[in-house]
């Protein structure tokens, strides 16, 4: 990023998957694990003996150890999968890189691009996001920008990048235009 006085010039646009989906994941692994713990109480409250036979064995720190680390698998892949899976948005290119252990790099050519179009329910124009999908002319496919992060004002950014690309919306119904005054 140069600065020039009182104006930014910025080189790219980072694009991630909406952070609210991330913290939905977390919390659904963290409620999994609450389920199985209530559920394992239960069976110690109601079976006591055998429970406490089981827990004592070596059968039973293995499984206790193999949730605990599977527990673990899931809130670190979560977190991982967010950071190293994101869009790249230059001025004559969009790249798509992924890929926790093996990177995995794609770039489309901006001036390829032909149509836009934003998908947003209402939960996504509750908490800003929604699949913003491009399509790649030269390639005869689509790009999906699966769940991302102000869909809306990065399809203004492309615009502006290429004024030809043909746009749809097809988000929840809004204010936008209503004038009350």
């Amino acid at each position: 990023m140069n600065t020039t006085g009182d104006r930014i010039h910025v080189t790219h646009v980072n694009i991630r998957t909406s952070i609210f989906l991330v913290l939905f994941q977390l919390l659904f692994v963290q409620i999994i694990t609450f389920i199985f713990i209530i559920a394992g109480y239960l069976l110690i409250l109601n079976y006591g003996a055998a429970a406490n036979v089981f827990l004592h064995s070596i059968a039973g720190l293995i499984i206790l150890v193999a949730a605990f680390i599977f527990y673990l698998y899931l809130t670190v892949f979560a977190i991982l999968q967010w950071v190293n899976e994101y869009y790249e948005l230059y001025r004559k290119e969009f790249v798509h890189k992924r890929g926790i252990i093996w990177r995995k790099v794609e770039k489309y050519s901006i001036e390829h691009m032909k149509f836009a179009e934003v998908k947003q329910d209402m939960l996504g124009k509750l908490f800003n996001y929604g699949t913003l999908s491009l399509y790649d002319a030269r390639r005869i496919k689509f790009l999906e920008l699966y769940l991302i992060h102000s869909p809306m004002q990065f399809l203004e950014i492309l615009e502006t990048i290429n004024p030809d690309l043909d746009e749809m919306e097809n988000v929840i119904r809004g204010d936008e235009g209503l004038n009350y005054t």
